[in-house]
């Protein structure tokens, strides 16, 4: 089951509940999919533009009843219907297009929603700040469209949250996801306290895919919680995994800090050195990274030929290279990485790609990566001269054992591509084969190196 952004409130029903939408506009009763038997958990009534009268009339026997850009309503409306739970949240940017949910009943609350969203561009920060301090001392004028979502009982989702955070009054900003066209969209939601303070994270997934994601990243949150002190707090806690009201969840504490930098810092070095394993080195194809990327590409047949051909021509390197074990975060980037400590230190979230028996550079070089093409429009070709004086200048591997390196990162970026949908024409896997082809054409033009 895919969920539409605009039905992502449907999370704070049972899993099944049914949607009765008399009078919707058109676009909305198009989403509308059924989950589970009709009517076997339950119903909510969709309305659009009602008041308190319309909801009292025509609420009866429903579980539930979603209010969209109502007339007048409160709280006290929906008790009076003889709901026990109401709350309302700002659909941004809209409901048509959303990505999410931001809680409005307390300033502080609303203010803290925004959390779910890390910008990395500075005008995007710039405007998200502005919107948050608009939040925060009630203005309005944010946000277009709103959603009063209410039912007679308290919503699973809340009642999980209240059995892991005992004695916490919670509420939830929830994130449609990453849009289209990513396969693994998921949905998500802060958890915060009525004073502002963000309580945890939960992930909520519904594909094969975002659910096996998510089994990946609470596997590597539990092996990295056994790894690390949780004083050290280099990575989030994991507090629950596992079935709620049908629905796979993942709930894990948040990370102190802020948003870092788009560049690599020395705070940012240090946390990749940590995660590596001195006691613990190899030839770089011994590790189950670099064995499974050869089971990858050979499933995809075909269409990746070219991958193979780059990993036959990294090999005769990676296979002299001694290098320590180390854990792959996968997707290391300025948007997961929170900077504390006085600015010293960097910890980092999202850990669904995470790799415990890994190679070194992978988490360092998509950093660059994804800094050059998202954030600097990098050509292809400045790619490749940015790769190759990383290379050169490295401080603990030989230009050789970094050039191949680097010839897998690629490979594993674009098998994941490939392995979650994307079709070969996509122009983020077209522009990382340019890439990968730039690079691997190079190896044969420069010296091996010591290795």
């Amino acid at each position: 089951m895919k969920l539409a952004p605009a039905l992502t409130w449907l999370h704070l029903f049972p899993f099944g509940t049914q949607l009765d939408c008399p009078k919707v506009p058109a676009w909305f009763s198009a989403l509308v999919r059924p989950e589970g038997e009709a009517g076997s958990l339950g119903r909510a009534l969709v309305l659009f533009d009602a008041g308190a009268d319309v909801v009292a009339r025509d609420s009866g026997t429903a579980d539930g009843v979603v209010v969209v850009n109502g007339r007048g309503l409160t709280e006290g409306s929906f008790k009076k219907a003889g709901f026990t739970y109401a709350r309302r949240f700002a659909a941004v940017p809209n409901l048509a297009n959303a990505r999410w949910f931001i809680p409005l009943d307390i300033p502080a609350v609303t203010a803290a929603g925004f959390g779910l969203y890390s910008p990395a561009k500075r005008i995007a920060r710039l405007k998200l700040s502005a919107v948050r301090l608009a939040a925060r001392v009630g203005l309005g004028g944010w946000y277009r469209d709103e959603v009063w979502v209410a039912a007679r009982t308290e919503p699973p989702l809340e009642r999980l949250i209240r059995r892991v955070l005992p004695g916490k009054e919670p509420r939830l900003a929830l994130s449609a996801g990453a849009p289209e066209p990513a396969r693994n969209r998921k949905v998500s939601a802060a958890v915060i306290g009525v004073d502002g303070t963000t309580l945890a994270f939960v992930k909520l997934p519904s594909s094969p895919l975002a659910i096996d994601l998510v089994h990946k990243e609470a596997d590597a949150l539990a092996a990295l919680g056994r790894q690390f002190a949780s004083d050290q707090q280099i990575v989030p806690r994991l507090l629950f995994a596992g079935d709620s009201d049908g629905r796979y969840a993942l709930v894990q504490a948040p990370l102190p800090g802020k948003p870092t930098a788009a560049k690599l810092t020395p705070a940012h070095r240090r946390f990749l050195t940590l995660l590596q394993s001195p006691s613990d080195k190899r030839p770089a194809t011994s590790f189950a990274f670099f064995q499974d990327l050869l089971h990858r590409v050979d499933i995809l047949g075909e269409d990746a030929s070219d991958l193979a051909d780059a990993l036959r021509a990294a090999a005769p390197v990676l296979a002299e290279s001694i290098v320590p074990r180390t854990v792959i975060h996968g997707d290391f980037a300025p948007w997961n990485v929170r900077l504390r400590a006085g600015n010293a230190s960097v910890s980092a979230f999202d850990w669904e790609y995470g790799v415990i028996d890994g190679l070194p550079l992978i988490d360092e070089t998509h950093f660059d990566i994804q800094i050059g093409l998202l954030l600097n429009d990098w050509t292809p070709e400045r790619a490749l001269a940015e790769l190759e004086s990383r290379a050169r200048s490295h401080a603990d591997f030989p230009a050789a054992t970094v050039r191949a390196l680097q010839v897998t990162y690629f490979v594993d970026s674009i098998t994941r591509l490939l392995e979650e949908g994307y079709v070969t024409t996509d122009e983020m896997i077209v522009w990382y084969r340019k890439v990968l082809g730039l690079r691997v054409a190079s190896l044969a033009r420069v010296p091996a190196g010591a290795v």
